[in-house]
C-alpha cells in the first residue's frame, strides 16, 4: 500500500536473542536491501534513501551483569557517537544477476504412412418377437402424514478470544449481532521497551473493518502508534487469517504502569454463524526497561512466547470482547498479612484526690466589758448607782424565708457571715467582714471613752 507514495517503512527487534552482524564481511551481511524495476522513459534521475530513525545495539561487556552493554545508534533519525564507534556502513547500487532464458529447441516433423484397414461385413440377425402377458397391480392408498411445523430460533456462534499474557473471554453472537470487538490490555510495572506479537483469526468468519482499524495503516495499537516505532502488516496478511506486529522505543519506553490497551480492533462478521471460532493474541516476546540501574538494561517478560517470571511478578493482561472504550487491567494483588489481634490492655482508673476543705476560721468578736462607773458623790442623800453599760453584741442580719428559715445573706463578692448561738461571728476573710469588725471595735471603743470622760467630770 506505501508504493503509490513512494515510500516504505520497517521495524525489527530481538530484545533477548539480538542480532548477530559481527561475524559477517560488510558485504555479506546487508541490512536492507531491494530491487526495482525501471518503469519510468530515462529522462531524469532518482534517488533512493534509507533513514534510520532509532537503533539501539548491545555490546558485549564482561563487566556488567549481562554480559553486554546497550547503547543508543540512532535516537529520532539523529546519530549517536556509538554508532561510529561501534559500526560500519556501506551502501552500493549494483545490476542484479540475469535470469538465464531458456532457448526453445525445434524438432524435425515426423511423416506416418497412412494404413488401409479392409472392412469386414456383418451377416445381420432376426430376433423373434415375445409377447407378455400384462399383469394388473391394485392400487395401494397411505394414508397421508402430519408433520408439526418447528420453529427455528436464530443462528447463533460463539467467539473465544484467547492469548498467551491473559485471560480468556467467551461471548456468543446471534444473526443480529453484524461485528466482533476484541480488546487485549496489559499493565507492567516497568517501561515496555519492545515487543512482538502474532495474531491469528478465521478470515471466513471475521474480517477486519477497514474503518475502525485505520486502513491503509492499521491502527490496531493505539497508544504504541501515538508513540511511534511500530509495524502491522494486517493488511499484508489479510488472506492468511493472521497477523504480524513489531514496536520498539529504547530508551523512551511505552508507559503500561496504570494499565492501557495494546491491542484492539473490529471484525465484521462475514460467516453463517453456524460454527464457532476463536480469536487469539500471542506476545513471542516482550522486553522491559529496568528502571533501577542507571545504565539501559533490558528486562526479559517474555521470550520464545513464554512469559518469565518476572512478568508473573510485574504484569498483568486481559482480553474482552465488545468491552469498554477504557479497558480495566487487573492490578498485582498485595500480599495479604493476616491481622494479630492483642488483648486490649485496661489501665487502672487514676483517682484524683478529693481535696480537704480546710474548716474556717471564725475570728471571736471582742465583746465590751460592761464600764464600771464610780459613784459620784452628790448633795443628795440618796446613792445612785451609776448606770452600767449593757454588753452590746452586733449579729448580721439575716435574710428570713417565706417558710421562715434563716439563709444566709450573700455578700457583693460572694462571701456571708452568720452569728452562732454563743455570740461568735463566723466570718470569712471578705474585706467588707473585716470592715464590720474594725467599725465594730472602733464604735465600743468610743463608747468607753466618752463614759470615762462623762465621770471624769
Amino acid at each position: 500500500e506505501a508504493e503509490p507514495y513512494g515510500k516504505a517503512y520497517g521495524n525489527f527487534s530481538n530484545a533477548t536473542r539480538l542480532y548477530d552482524l559481527t561475524k559477517y564481511e560488510l558485504e555479506e551481511c546487508p541490512l536492507f536491501q531491494a530491487t526495482f524495476d525501471i518503469v519510468g522513459d530515462y529522462t531524469k534521475d532518482t534517488v533512493v534513501n534509507l533513514d534510520m530513525k532509532d537503533m539501539t545495539g548491545a555490546v558485549l561487556d564482561s563487566s556488567v551483569e549481562s554480559g553486554r552493554r546497550l547503547y543508543p545508534f540512532f535516537n529520532h533519525f539523529a546519530k549517536q557517537a556509538a554508532f561510529d564507534e561501534h559500526c560500519q556502513t556501506l551502501a552500493s547500487l549494483s545490476d542484479p544477476t540475469p535470469i538465464p532464458t531458456i532457448e526453445p529447441t525445434t524438432a524435425e516433423p515426423t511423416t506416418v504412412e497412412p494404413t488401409t484397414v479392409a472392412p469386414t461385413t456383418v451377416a445381420p440377425t432376426t430376433v423373434a418377437p415375445t409377447t407378455v402377458a400384462p399383469t394388473t397391480v391394485a392400487p395401494t392408498t397411505v394414508a397421508p402424514t402430519t408433520v408439526a411445523p418447528t420453529t427455528v430460533g436464530p443462528k447463533s456462534f460463539t467467539v473465544t478470544a484467547t492469548s498467551n499474557f491473559s485471560n480468556k473471554d467467551v461471548k456468543e453472537y446471534t444473526t443480529s449481532d453484524k461485528q466482533v470487538k476484541v480488546t487485549y490490555s496489559l499493565r507492567a510495572s516497568q517501561l515496555i521497551a519492545c515487543g512482538e506479537w502474532q495474531f491469528t483469526y478465521d478470515n471466513t468468519i471475521l474480517k477486519f473493518n477497514k474503518a475502525t482499524t485505520g486502513y491503509p495503516e492499521a491502527s490496531v495499537m493505539p497508544y504504541i502508534d501515538s508513540v511511534g516505532g511500530s509495524v502491522t502488516n494486517v493488511w499484508d496478511r489479510e488472506s492468511f487469517s493472521d497477523a504480524y506486529g513489531n514496536f520498539s522505543n529504547v530508551p523512551g519506553g511505552y508507559d503500561f504502569m496504570n494499565g492501557r490497551v495494546l491491542f484492539e480492533a473490529t471484525f465484521d462478521i462475514v460467516g453463517n454463524y453456524d460454527r464457532d471460532t476463536t480469536i487469539n493474541l500471542q506476545l513471542l516476546n516482550l522486553g522491559a526497561i529496568d528502571m533501577t540501574t542507571e545504565q539501559i538494561k533490558l528486562v526479559d517478560y517474555i521470550v520464545d512466547g513464554i512469559p518469565t517470571t518476572k512478568f508473573d511478578e510485574e504484569c498483568a493482561g486481559t482480553a474482552v470482547l465488545d468491552g469498554p472504550d477504557v479497558p480495566t487491567v487487573p492490578t498485582t494483588e498485595p500480599t495479604t498479612v493476616a491481622p494479630t489481634t492483642e488483648e486490649p490492655t485496661t489501665e487502672p482508673a487514676t483517682t484524683a484526690p478529693v481535696p480537704t476543705t480546710e474548716p474556717a476560721t471564725t475570728a471571736p468578736v471582742p465583746t465590751t466589758e460592761p464600764a464600771t462607773t464610780t459613784p459620784v458623790p452628790t448633795s443628795e442623800p440618796a446613792s445612785t448607782a451609776a448606770p452600767t453599760s449593757e454588753p452590746t453584741s452586733t449579729q448580721a442580719p439575716s435574710a428570713t424565708s417565706a417558710t421562715g428559715a434563716t439563709s444566709r445573706t450573700a455578700t457583693p463578692d460572694s462571701t456571708s457571715s452568720t452569728t452562732t448561738g454563743n455570740g461568735t461571728v463566723k466570718t470569712s476573710d471578705s474585706p467588707v467582714a473585716i470592715m464590720l469588725l474594725i467599725l465594730l471595735v472602733a464604735a465600743t471603743g468610743f463608747v468607753v471613752i466618752v463614759r470615762k470622760r462623762e465621770m471624769d467630770k
